[in-house]
């Protein structure tokens, strides 16, 4: 199993309902800070991560997805058959948005690794709440960004 897999995986076997987030907000903490990321819960209960620039001529960039899923917190039983990855049908997957928040933490892996790739950092903001109310977004510190351009990992149609 690849890593952005094993990450998706990983993150999806933790029941994370709206404004349940905690557990699933820790981990990605402890993976982000494991890589030598600095990630942190914000007040509200959203993670942001910075991967420092290697060219301070650039700016950063934002990914942004969230971390709650259409469901409740029993247990999610994940069946890995071949390349397709679903649960034991007693729940919702939630790769909605877990799917988007292990694209992210794998770019930044990856980007935070490579110290000769020329950038201007990585903004990563998971949010809570986004099923139901929208709450973690609209509780969001939006001055401790600095990216002037945001690529949600979250949509139903390609290009929106």
């Amino acid at each position: 199993m690849d890593k952005l897999v094993e990450t998706f995986v990983e993150l999806a076997k933790i029941p994370s309902p709206s404004l349940g987030e905690d557990k699933v907000a820790d981990k990605i903490i402890e993976i982000l800070n494991a890589q030598n990321i600095n990630a942190k819960k914000d007040d509200y209960g959203n993670v942001y991560a910075f991967v420092e620039p290697t060219d301070k001529s650039k700016r950063p960039l934002l990914l942004s997805a969230h971390m709650d899923v259409v469901g409740d917190d029993s247990p999610v039983n994940i069946v890995v058959n071949g390349d397709i990855i679903e649960t034991d049908k007693q729940r919702t997957l939630g790769a909605d948005d877990k799917a988007g928040i292990a694209a992210a933490i794998r770019l930044a892996c990856e980007i935070n690794k490579n110290k000769d790739l020329k950038h201007g950092g990585l903004e990563l903001v998971f949010t809570r709440d986004e099923e139901q109310g929208m709450t973690g977004i609209h509780n969001f510190d939006f001055s401790k960004l600095e990216s002037e351009y945001i690529l949600v990992l979250d949509s139903a149609e390609l290009g929106k």
